[in-house]
């Protein structure tokens, strides 16, 4: 899951607000628009945990919530109009934002029960966001420039930009 999750913030990231620009937005609109997430992810997740303790079916829930972000958020492509990607926005986070909450309680209940390391586990999401994040500066897979890297090249890893630099430097630190 934690792989999934930040694998899709690292693609979206870098080019959301770029997209928002292409479909005409100004710079207030997009960052009203890009409030919207944090603002579901403050609020929503309590009644996700409320559903969730309700129902007893959290694992549902998670994949519910997922399935529904998605199909949320594919309008988006279509989109021409603020308002449009306001209410796009506003259904994708309140559809998603109840499904990270509820898996960090799972893998918690997991590492009381004497599972693997919180860290092991939520290290996969930090793994794929940085493999998959081109940095802001150019598109994942392609070729990338570091200090004292000449003449540019791929990354370490298929579809990585510069950002697995740092990824390896801090497993060496």
């Amino acid at each position: 899951f934690y792989a999934s999750w930040f694998a899709t913030l690292g693609v979206y990231l870098p080019y959301f607000n770029l997209y928002l620009d292409r479909i005409g937005l100004d710079s207030a609109q997009i960052g009203i628009v890009n409030a919207i997430l944090p603002m579901c992810g403050a609020l929503v997740p309590a009644a996700g945990g409320h559903l969730s303790d309700r129902l007893g079916r959290r694992r549902d829930l998670v994949v519910a919530s997922s399935i529904l972000g998605l199909v949320a958020f594919l309008p988006m492509f279509r989109v021409a109009s603020f308002l449009g990607a306001v209410a796009i926005m506003a259904l994708y986070s309140a559809a998603r934002a109840a499904a990270l909450p509820l898996v960090e309680a799972s893998a918690l209940e997991i590492v009381e029960r004497g599972g693997p390391a919180y860290g092991r586990m939520r290290a996969w999401g930090s793994f794929a966001f940085i493999v998959l994040n081109p940095d802001g500066t150019e598109p994942a897979g392609t070729a990338f420039r570091a200090e004292g890297f000449e003449g540019g090249g791929q990354g370490f890893l298929p579809g990585a930009g510069d950002g697995t630099l740092r990824w390896f430097g801090m497993l060496a630190a």
